[in-house]
Order: C-alpha cells, then structure tokens, then sequence
C-alpha cells in the first residue's frame, strides 16, 4: 500500500489534543511564490509536467534549460513517457550545460517517496524549512506534477507548527498559480527538493 502525506505533522497533532489550541498561535508563511517565474509545460499531452517544474526550479537559480533537453535525459528515444519518482531524482542530479554555454550542476534530495509506502508524518515541516531557505519542491500527486511555492502555518508558543494552506504552481496550461487542494497532499506520492549550483569546473571551453 503506497504511502501518505500527513498535513498535520505529529506533534502539532498531539499539541491540539492537549489543548494546544488555546495557546498563543502566531501564523507564519514560507515560500518564494512571489520571486517564482511562469510554470507551463511545453507538451502536457506529453506527460512534461515534471519537466516544467525542474526548468522553472532551475530558472529561479539563474539557469535556464529547454525542457526537451530535460525530458531527452529521461526519455531520449521517447520522449513522450510520463516520470516518476525515484526516476525523475535520478535524471536531474548530474551536470547539466545551460542554454546558453555556462555549466551548473543539480542535486535532486528526495524529501518523502510514497512508492516505498509508509507516512512521512513531518515532510510538511520539512518542506517548510526548504521553502523559508529559499528552495520551492516538486510536489507528485495523482499523476500530475507541480511546484510548491508557499506554505502558511499556525505555530502556537512551544513551537509546535500545524500547516493550513499552500500555494502550488501547476504547469498544466490554465491552471497557473493555485491553493492546493486536500486531494494533492492526500494523493501525494512525491516530495523533492532541487538544488541548484555553479558549476564552471569543467565547463565547454576546457
């Protein structure tokens, strides 16, 4: 039984059945929604959602990629198989060369996998903390692939945090930004966070 994606981490969930809810509650909010460019996949018929969100993670670092160049590291003879996963980590941690001739180099850390099956009851946290250090993750649910941008909170005095709403960057065409909805984090199979980096240590002029 594939794994799930709990909202409430534990120990927001054990404050509330203590009364933790009476406490002093501050509401906090991570994220780089406002500094994020444009989320569109080139060919959603194609399955190049997860393409969408790599290039525009890569954007925000100041690198730019064509997404056929992406999906080609994946699927070079067909391009047209969605991804997934454990896969889609595989293929974007390498060196890429950018459009336009500067290397950098990419390290896809897998926050939560639900293939492997289990809870990740704290990965709202976790994704929280990436978001606030400035890292937008690449969220998988139902089959479809997008970028979470922002999470909001309430954190009462001891620090427990419970989260209560995030904004995703959904590159079907239309979509755009968006609240995510229950069925996104119930249906949640994949969590990751891309790093990005400078990488001229090798670059095509050596």
């Amino acid at each position: 039984m594939a794994g799930r994606l709990l909202l409430m981490p534990d120990a927001a969930r054990e404050a509330a059945r203590a009364g933790g809810a009476s406490r002093p509650i501050a509401i906090e909010e991570a994220g780089i929604d406002a500094r994020l460019g444009e989320v569109v996949a080139e060919r959603p018929e194609a399955a190049w959602c997860w393409a969408a969100c790599v290039g525009a993670i890569m954007r925000l670092h100041g690198q730019s990629l064509d997404q056929r160049r992406i999906v080609a590291q994946l699927h070079e003879r067909h391009p047209d198989l969605p991804a997934w996963g454990h896969r889609v980590a595989a293929a974007t941690s390498r060196r890429w060369l950018a459009d336009d001739y500067r290397w950098f180099a990419c390290r896809c850390d897998v926050v939560w996998d639900g293939t492997a099956g289990g809870e990740r009851a704290g990965a709202a946290i976790v994704a929280a903390r990436a978001l606030a250090d400035g890292h937008p993750l690449i969220l998988g649910a139902n089959g479809h692939a997008v970028v979470l941008s922002a999470i909001t909170f309430a954190r009462d005095g001891a620090g427990n945090g419970q989260p209560l709403a995030a904004v995703l960057r959904d590159p079907w065409p239309g979509a755009g930004r968006r609240a995510l909805r229950p069925a996104d984090w119930t249906g949640a199979r994949f969590l990751a966070k891309l790093n990005v980096f400078p990488d001229d240590a090798q670059g095509w002029w050596r």
